[in-house]
């Protein structure tokens, strides 16, 4: 039975709107099979998440296409141990989750290297070949399908992103379809996931960076000099992140009482071993070193605002 409120034909309309677009988007925007056949193995993969709820909690656990698109991560010279270690804190979040003593700075730090992966986010929409409008949209996003004016390059992708975009308002305008296992678990949610997955592939074989984290601007732009703060603040973030990286394979130091006590020297540890170690709730704080650090560059500056939203 739909939930109140809704008719049956409402979810119809909504749903046929929703996998629409989507066979739109698999015709049109020329993204390959092998990319096709990736996004819909995650959208399925979070269907079953979505499936084993509580909805509140899936974010925490979701696979890092869906939570953070490994395109998007930074990348610099010497980011090996900063990815693995990331890769390795995402594995045991719900360990330090339910730890109250290790959560704080756990929380603190994830949201760092998101925060840096946002701003390069940001940046890439800064890409000189990103289109460029020229009036503002009409509300049924009509005009940039049709007016030169607006969206000279005539580019595709606008207008299939203004419909998704209108497809999501629905429907958080449609709170009864939370209630509906039958439909909003098995259609909705994974396929608007699906949806915007791909136009992110679209986007971003589209506006590549140059080297690794670099993105072609337009120089000459009047507004030039207004985004480089994109650039500066994740710079900083970086250097702190990779600090506490560079501890986290670090072998901790013994104790100073327990040298005096003349205890035996532990063997060396495997790089493995040593992050694992580190990694223990003993020791795991200390990269709440790199957390303050970054604090006490950024909590002046425009953007640390946006970054702990």
């Amino acid at each position: 039975m739909a939930a109140a409120g809704l008719q049956p034909s409402t979810y119809d309309h909504y749903f046929d709107y929703v996998n629409i677009m989507h066979k739109y988007i698999e015709k049109y925007l020329g993204l390959t099979n092998a990319i096709l056949d990736e996004v819909h193995v995650d959208a399925e993969a979070f269907q079953i998440l979505l499936l084993d709820g509580p909805m509140e909690k899936v974010n925490l656990v979701l696979p890092p296409p869906m939570q953070l698109h490994p395109k998007t991560e930074i990348i610099s010279p010497g980011t090996a141990d900063l990815i693995d270690l990331i890769d390795e804190l995402m594995a045991r979040g719900s360990e330090y989750l339910d730890n109250p003593l290790v959560k704080p700075n756990y929380e603190r730090f994830m949201s760092l290297w998101s925060a840096a992966c946002t701003l390069k986010q940001l940046h890439r929409f800064t890409h000189h070949k990103q289109p460029r409008l020229f009036e503002r949209p009409a509300g049924d996003g009509s005009n940039l399908k049709l007016t030169n004016s607006i969206n000279p390059d005539g580019s595709m992708p606008l207008s299939v992103e203004w419909s998704f975009h209108r497809a999501w308002i629905r429907f958080l305008h449609f709170p009864a379809l939370l209630q509906d296992t039958n439909r909003n678990l098995n259609d909705s949610i994974p396929k608007l996931y699906e949806n915007a997955r791909l136009l992110l592939e679209e986007e971003m074989a589209s506006y590549p960076a140059e080297g690794l984290d670099d993105y072609p601007q337009d120089d000459t732009h009047p507004s030039y000099d207004m985004v480089n703060w994109m650039v500066e603040s994740r710079d900083h973030i970086y250097d702190a992140l990779s600090a506490a990286a560079s501890l986290a394979f670090q072998p901790p130091r013994a104790s100073t009482q327990a040298a005096m006590r003349g205890a035996p020297a532990q063997p060396a540890l495997s790089r493995r071993g040593t992050l694992d170690l580190n990694l223990s709730a003993e020791h795991i704080n200390r990269m709440l070193t790199a957390v303050i650090q970054v604090k006490r560059v950024m909590e002046n500056s425009k953007v640390w605002k946006l970054i702990t939203l």
